[in-house]
């Protein structure tokens, strides 16, 4: 696959590459309800990889030793943690699996 002029590495086993591209965030000025801070701004994402699955309620926990999630159950999606928590729990799960 090439993505711009470089050709991007193959996906990690279990993840898909997600293009990058450009969109809108915001609101337009004349927007009813609108507030001060959803100014209306062109915003860039690059190319990211993204698990092709979830994270389990059950493998958060084994690797964290916690589950901070609302709606409880094994099989279920991990819920309310944050970016920088989830990718801590990927990182110790590399870890864990001795992924580099």
């Amino acid at each position: 696959m090439t993505v711009g002029t470089f050709a991007a590495a193959p996906a990690p086993e279990g993840f898909v590459l997600i293009k990058g591209g450009t969109f809108n965030m915001g609101s337009p000025a004349n927007e009813d309800w609108r507030v001060n801070d959803e100014t209306l701004h062109k915003v860039k994402v690059s190319d990211f990889y993204l698990g092709k699955y979830e994270v389990t309620q059950k493998l958060y926990r084994e690797v964290t030793g916690e589950n901070p999630s609302s709606f409880k159950g094994d099989d279920l999606p991990v819920e309310n943690i944050t970016w920088l928590e989830a990718a801590r729990e990927k990182r110790r799960e590399d870890e864990i699996m001795s992924i580099p």
